[in-house]
């Protein structure tokens, strides 16, 4: 179904759920619950712009705490569509009183706006820049030409806006997982599901426009800076391709060089530095602003200073994004949401930095340099 035909007959459900269910009536004001996903953005969407209401949201933060991506989303719903917001936390006891009473007096929900919009295409979700949940069932994979096999059995979650790292000794199948999301290729058994949808069921063009991605080794083809950035959107401007740099902290070294944006790069970019080629890569990704990113050690090949430049453009290309990342060094992901240490057996330790220090397991040994089988 072409992404037209999906919006207006998503478009016309809402209408006659609105119509069945009489859930607003003529001059009535219209306040959505919203919680900065991609199913807030639409349904605001829709009332705003399609069915021309101007609705008051409400964003209410219950038993889980509200993450910073979860903050700066409801910022983007209200600035972008011109509505009041209004944010609260109720007592949580107070709270299932009243949903209990409400329940009693009007039955529970039988009509989810979630229903569909989990349905809807993935890049839908990139028009509305709102990051995504992605998480694998029972995910095993083995290499089909030797069958050695890499990962068994793997179930994990990424909470959407979540940063989280695979840290492990090497061969712990780390990349090989990073490479399962996008497709390069399918796993053998299991499932990885974005935003309730398998990849399985979308086309790799849906999927790959939501996926950014940064690794250890930048290929640049021949051609200028700006043609090179431009790799992550052929259609962008000059201005967004200087917007994207900027961002990246790359513009500063493009503009001194000698044609600056048109400079040539020479084959597979021979005439700049490692920390240089790293930034354009970033650059690409800003220009292409996807909502899922997947950083395989990223600064793990450039020295101390290039790896601090490096580092500080990840962080602002990470914020607001769900994003995975594979360190090479621990002193990068420390400040993470939740770690995972990947092993042979799968994934054998979890938690944020000083969790897993407190467990004094593979993690602790990796931080502490502690000979061992646990070498990355």
């Amino acid at each position: 179904m072409s992404d037209l035909r999906a919006m207006q007959r998503l478009c016309g459900l809402m209408r006659k759920a609105v119509q069945d269910y009489e859930m607003i009536a003529p001059g009535d004001r219209v306040m959505v619950g919203v919680s900065g996903g991609k199913d807030s953005h639409f349904q605001v969407w829709m009332l705003k712009e399609v069915m021309h209401m101007n609705p008051i949201l409400f964003s209410v933060e219950d038993n889980f705490p509200m993450t910073q991506a979860g903050i700066h989303n409801l910022k983007n719903i209200s600035e972008e569509f011109g509505c009041t917001i209004i944010s609260c936390k109720p007592n949580i006891k107070v709270q299932k009183v009243l949903m209990r009473k409400f329940f009693e007096k009007y039955g529970k929900p039988t009509w989810y706006v979630d229903r569909l919009i989990y349905t809807f295409p993935l890049h839908m979700a990139a028009k509305f820049n709102t990051p995504m949940l992605c998480y694998g069932e029972n995910v095993s994979f083995e290499y089909p030409d030797d069958h050695n096999k890499v990962l068994h059995h793997v179930s994990l979650d990424i909470k959407a806006g979540e940063r989280l790292a695979l840290v492990g000794p090497s061969g712990g199948g780390k990349t090989t997982l990073c490479n399962l999301i996008p497709r390069f290729y399918d796993v053998t058994s299991g499932h990885i599901y974005i935003d309730g949808q398998d990849i399985q069921q979308v086309t790799l063009k849906s999927l790959r426009e939501d996926i950014g991605i940064v690794q250890q080794d930048v290929y640049l083809f021949s051609g200028s800076v700006a043609d090179n950035i431009a790799y992550g959107k052929p259609d962008a401007t000059r201005e967004e391709i200087i917007e994207a740099a900027r961002l990246a902290g790359a513009e500063r070294f493009i503009m001194a060089l000698k044609d600056g944006f048109d400079t040539y790069v020479g084959e597979r970019g021979v005439k700049l530095s490692g920390g240089q080629k790293q930034r354009i890569a970033i650059a690409r990704v800003f220009l292409k602003n996807p909502p899922i990113l997947i950083l395989d050690e990223a600064t793990s090949a450039l020295d101390n200073e290039s790896e601090i430049l490096v580092g500080q453009s990840l962080e602002k290309l990470a914020h607001g994004r769900t994003t995975l990342t594979i360190a090479h060094r621990l002193t990068t992901i420390k400040n993470y949401d939740r770690i995972l240490v990947l092993g042979s057996e799968g994934i054998v330790e979890a938690g944020t930095h000083d969790q897993l220090l407190e467990q004094k397991g593979v993690y602790y040994r990796l931080w502490n340099q502690l000979p061992g089988e646990d070498t990355l």
